[in-house]
């Protein structure tokens, strides 16, 4: 049923992906140095982004790993470790890594603010959060139509699309540069780079 349900999904995504994620996960995605932690993997679509000589390790975590991700052919100079855990929980001691890599991942959080509480803790002071995520329209009858359709989509996409994650980061105490708000209508999404204040 996971495989399935990633089938679904990496579907339904396909347009946003050719029109407007992919080359913002290149332009985000390659700024990751040192010790990474990338949260909420999925299919491994952000593998192939990463620059391997900027990369000490790169550490993925996710509540439980497809044979996608698990088969995913990523370039081999870079080694993974794959994490079973909770983004709530991480098992990681503090101030352990450089960047913390989460795409379209907070909407699908039970306690994104417990999670956010764990990245800031596990972020050295000088990291980085580097993160792209959908979240609710300003638009008031798009806004409307998101809320309306969230309890459905969040059966079939296992996610919120009425997530307010630019406020709920800036919350976590961090600072965000690099932001960009793009898309239009119901699926509206937000990326940038953080830094811990």
């Amino acid at each position: 049923m996971n495989e399935l349900i990633t089938i679904i999904f990496n579907l339904f995504m396909m347009p946003f992906e050719k029109i407007s994620l992919n080359k913002r996960r290149k332009e985000l995605i390659t700024k990751a140095n040192g010790k990474v932690l990338e949260i909420g993997s999925g299919g491994g679509i952000n593998f192939n982004y990463y620059n391997p000589k900027n990369i000490e390790s790169l550490n993925v975590l996710d509540l439980k790993f497809n044979k996608f991700i698990l088969n995913h052919k990523l370039n081999k100079e870079i080694n993974i470790n794959y994490i079973t855990a909770n983004a709530e929980k991480l098992p990681f001691e503090d101030k352990y890594f450089d960047t913390v890599v989460v795409t379209l991942t907070f909407c699908a959080i039970d306690n994104p603010n417990k999670a956010l509480e764990e990245i800031y803790r596990v972020l050295k002071d000088d990291g980085k959060l580097i993160f792209i995520e959908h979240v609710l329209p300003h638009d008031k009858a798009y806004k409307n139509l998101a809320n309306s359709l969230n309890s459905t989509w969040k059966k079939v996409g296992k996610c919120n699309i009425n997530c307010d994650t630019y406020r709920n980061i800036e919350n976590a105490n961090f600072k965000i540069s690099n932001y960009e708000k793009f898309g239009n209508k119901v699926f509206v999404f937000i990326k940038g780079i953080a830094y811990k204040i």
